[in-house]
């Protein structure tokens, strides 16, 4: 209640007073029925006023506890109640000084619906907005059991388009390829439910960045034709893709809705694409990527949650291989290869690399009993040149080289000795006839 004149806690109290004076006219009148329909009175209340020099402006009487009738609603609480038959002057006594007003009590109260400007504003403000700036790549079933799948081509060539390595969990993929991956659920989530896939950088340094394909591939023609999302690095083929760019984070992601299965089937499957290399600078620029996939309410609610890493690549089978041999070590391309030599059963490389010290072993498999025992000749000698003193080597280096001129110079002399003999003639005699 705000007045024009100041008021004092008397005041307040007679107010008070004539209000419960009112009440029991009414309860008089209409036996149990009171007007002010209250059930049980509580009289705490607490009565403020500015206290400065000057004549407060507005006073405020506050009433910390009441309680209604749960039967009773807006409507009852005024109608029949008969307060209308009161006089004005048993509420605004003249010794207060007190304006009377005319209140109509049967009035409708409305409630204002929000304007549209405040639902698009509650519709911006949705709850991937208010939660953390760095999304979550933790593995999260959910109460459905989200799982995503994924199927290799029936013949893994070097040439093929995609390929998983179950041991390390992570896609290899070309680029510009369709790549099936699939997801289920063990009970069909709430109606409207939806399948987001957003690629983050793993390590911390550059998780805060977003993902974007480099501006070469952003701003070629070849993929980007007529395309709503030309730099968004993840695509699906599905015909209801919606591509989104989160406000604050400026985060890239691909939602699909969810479909549940064929019948005999567990499994969902969509083509999705991967438009940049993993080696692009630029973009990607050789650091390490993850799509996370989750299974969303209508409302943003995650109901489960799946990553896998990703590597997009030209040879999506070598850089498997080379990772699953040393997941440590970097796919290299265009070095050259060493040549294979085939001795016995076994392959052997030979070719550029590392040095391989004294003390490792090797094995050869020989076939045949003669070839075993030169070649045991040979590793003896070997072995034994390792004890022999320099100038021993020295000396037997010089001999050789002897012998071997020696043995030229005797070649060479039978050379010559065969050209002056040459062929031997025939000699024809004539027979008297």
């Amino acid at each position: 209640m705000s007045q024009d004149l100041p008021l004092s806690q008397d005041s307040f109290s007679r107010i008070w007073n004539l209000i419960e004076e009112a009440d029991n006219i009414g309860a008089a009148t209409n036996g149990e029925q009171q007007y002010t329909n209250i059930a049980s009175r509580l009289t705490d209340y607490a009565y403020s006023s500015d206290q400065n020099d000057q004549i407060a402006s507005t006073s405020t009487i506050e009433v910390m506890r009441y309680s209604l009738p749960t039967q009773d609603t807006i409507a009852e609480l005024f109608s029949g109640s008969g307060l209308d038959q009161i006089p004005t002057t048993v509420l605004t006594d003249e010794s207060l000084e007190l304006p009377t007003s005319s209140i109509d009590l049967h009035q409708n109260i409305q409630i204002e619906p929000p304007s549209s400007d405040d639902h698009q504003a509650a519709n911006d403000v949705g709850p991937s907005s208010v939660g953390p700036s760095i999304p979550s790549n933790t593995e999260y079933h959910g109460e459905y059991e989200f799982q995503l799948g994924f199927e290799n081509p029936k013949k893994e060539t070097k040439s093929a388009n995609w390929t998983y390595s179950k041991d390390l969990k992570k896609l290899y993929v070309s680029l510009f390829k369709s790549c099936p991956i699939k997801y289920k659920t063990i009970t069909a989530p709430p109606a409207g439910s939806l399948i987001r896939a957003m690629p983050i950088f793993m390590k911390p340094e550059y998780v805060q960045e977003p993902v974007t394909r480099c501006v070469n591939h952003a701003q070629g023609k070849e993929t980007n034709e007529n395309h709503e999302a030309p730099t968004h690095l993840v695509r699906c083929e599905h015909k209801l893709a919606q591509y989104h760019t989160a406000p604050l984070t400026e985060r890239e992601s691909v939602v699909i809705p969810y479909e549940s299965p064929h019948v005999g089937s567990d499994w969902v499957t969509n083509l999705y694409q991967f438009m940049c290399y993993s080696s692009c600078s630029g973009g990607l620029n050789r650091r390490n990527v993850q799509v996370i996939f989750t299974l969303e309410a209508r409302t943003g609610e995650v109901l489960g949650r799946s990553t896998v890493e990703v590597r997009i690549c030209a040879c999506p089978g070598r850089d498997r291989r080379a990772e699953e041999r040393d997941p440590t070590a970097k796919p290299t391309t265009g070095t050259k290869r060493g040549a294979k030599v085939m001795l016995g059963a076994e392959l052997v490389s030979v070719g550029p690399g590392k040095k391989k010290r004294d003390d490792e072993l090797f094995t050869l498999q020989i076939h045949g009993r003669d070839n075993y025992e030169h070649l045991c000749k040979i590793r003896d000698c070997l072995e034994l040149a390792h004890f022999l003193p320099q100038n021993v080597i020295d000396d037997f280096k010089a001999k050789r080289g002897q012998l071997n001129t020696q043995n030229k110079n005797l070649q060479s002399g039978k050379k010559i000795l065969k050209k002056k003999r040459g062929r031997p003639r025939i000699i024809k005699k004539d027979t008297d006839t």
